[in-house]
């Protein structure tokens, strides 16, 4: 269960996970068992378990080892708390890719799952906050690894866009914090993935 705090309408640097409550701290985050802030929320773990498993993109920010960032959309699947996303055959910019040579300087991740929309009272944010690495699978994962693809994005039918030896950034995440303006995420990402579901969602662009 990811806990989180709002205070008129914005979300405050404090983030609470199930076994202990966490200060951002200069970038950092620190425990502090005693703060007790005034207004808890939370989202129940299937609706976050539905989200990202169906939400087409996400914005990855990582940091080289001098902490220079790095933002990037990116497309991925799920199995539990561990994200999988290719490095497909879509067009890219730069040899290497600089999300794949920042994991290694820095394995420190984040991932934004967002939705905007004209009628801001709508909007809503998850981050999920974790460690990444480069990852080759071998045969057998990569072929469950690929049919998840094939299902969630049938761009990938396309076999160009995703051959059988690429590699795929693997990130596990241990921790996260949400919003929304509305006071209740919990709910606006319910109507989001609805919308989804029936191809009225706004555009919003495809990872790389």
């Amino acid at each position: 269960m990811l806990y989180f705090l709002v205070r008129s309408g914005r979300t405050s640097d404090w983030v609470r996970s199930e076994s202990h409550t966490s200060r951002v701290t200069g970038g950092w985050i620190a425990d502090d068992d005693n703060t007790q802030p005034n207004r808890w929320m939370k989202i129940n773990d299937t609706v976050l378990r539905k989200l990202v498993n169906v939400w087409p993109v996400a914005r990855l920010a990582t940091t080289s080892e001098i902490g220079i960032p790095h933002v990037v959309p990116i497309v991925f699947v799920v199995e539990a708390t561990v994200l999988y996303s290719p490095i497909d055959g879509k067009l890219k910019r730069g040899t290497p890719l600089k999300r794949l040579s920042n994991v290694v300087e820095n394995s420190r991740v984040s991932l934004l799952l967002d939705d905007y929309l004209d009628d801001w009272q709508r909007l809503w944010w998850v981050r999920l906050d974790g460690k990444a690495k480069v990852y080759v699978p071998d045969a057998i994962k990569a072929s469950d690894i690929e049919k998840q693809l094939l299902q969630k994005y049938p761009q990938y039918e396309d076999r160009t866009l995703l051959p059988h030896d690429i590699q795929y950034l693997r990130i596990a995440w241990h921790q996260g914090a949400a919003w929304a303006q509305s006071g209740d995420p919990e709910d606006m990402i319910q109507r989001a993935i609805k919308l989804l579901g029936k191809g009225r969602r706004g555009g919003s662009s495809q990872g790389g």
